[in-house]
């Protein structure tokens, strides 16, 4: 048997600050370990605010504000205003959406931690030395990345004056499909009427000479418009006969 433990606990950073009087330090943090942030979830990043003694901090009337800076050139990539959970402690978090993290390319990051009162700033270290600057990394791939959709934007006629078009063949990837493979078609039409078949065959190669008729559908319509179809073929392509208007594009997703 193989066993696999996983664990859910919360990715925190311990914070000192110098808002106190001075206090007997009894404990020296070496150095600050690094945050993650994961490309394709939401990421929540806690932050406990202490004084130089490894107390608890009450930060009431403080506004925590994190920061992540390019390591060249120091461009401020995100700011964002904390959240607490106990102000009285000193607790509080981050969070980074899905999509924002996604418009951070991966690689090394510097954040850093100030609090904000009547306009004063005043920085959080991460370390008994007095640094300011920590490390995160944006990881990349670990979570499995979205393809984009394929694009079809050429047809081809059958014949002059048939107004029967052909699309490109493309791959329906059936090594990743199980029976019931759901296959996604996106029509961008303009003034569109016509009908529109999707095709299939079974044949594995790059001309395929048989060609079944999965579904045909009828539109006489202008926008965007879809159509989802299940099966597992080899190849696939787009059939449609034009009456009038435009097949712009088609996106195609399996």
């Amino acid at each position: 048997m193989q066993l696999n433990s996983s664990y859910l606990y919360p990715n925190k950073v311990v914070l000192y600050s110098n808002l106190d009087q001075w206090k007997t330090e009894r404990y020296h943090q070496v150095y600050q370990r690094p945050y993650y942030l994961y490309r394709g979830v939401d990421n929540k990043l806690d932050l406990h605010v202490k004084n130089s003694d490894q107390k608890d901090r009450n930060v009431t009337g403080y506004d925590i504000v994190f920061s992540i800076t390019a390591v060249e050139s120091g461009e401020l990539v995100a700011r964002k205003d904390c959240t607490a959970y106990d102000i009285t402690t000193g607790r509080f978090f981050v969070e980074f959406n899905e999509q924002e993290v996604f418009d951070m390319e991966p690689g090394f990051y510097n954040f850093s931690v100030y609090a904000i009162r009547n306009g004063v700033k005043q920085p959080l270290y991460g370390d008994s030395k007095h640094g300011a600057a920590g490390q995160i990394e944006v990881v990349d791939k670990v979570f499995g990345e979205v393809k984009e959709s394929r694009l079809i934007d050429t047809f081809l006629e059958t014949g002059a004056g048939t107004n029967v078009y052909l699309s490109e063949v493309f791959d329906a990837k059936p090594q990743f499909n199980q029976n019931q493979a759901l296959h996604t078609f996106a029509f961008y039409l303009t003034d569109y009427t016509g009908d529109i078949t999707i095709q299939g065959t079974l044949e594995n190669t790059t001309d395929p000479a048989n060609w079944i008729d999965i579904e045909t559908t009828s539109y006489a319509s202008q926008g965007i418009t879809y159509k989802n179809v299940t099966g597992v073929w080899s190849q696939m392509r787009i059939s449609h006969t034009l009456a009038n208007g435009t097949v712009d594009k088609i996106l195609y997703r399996y």
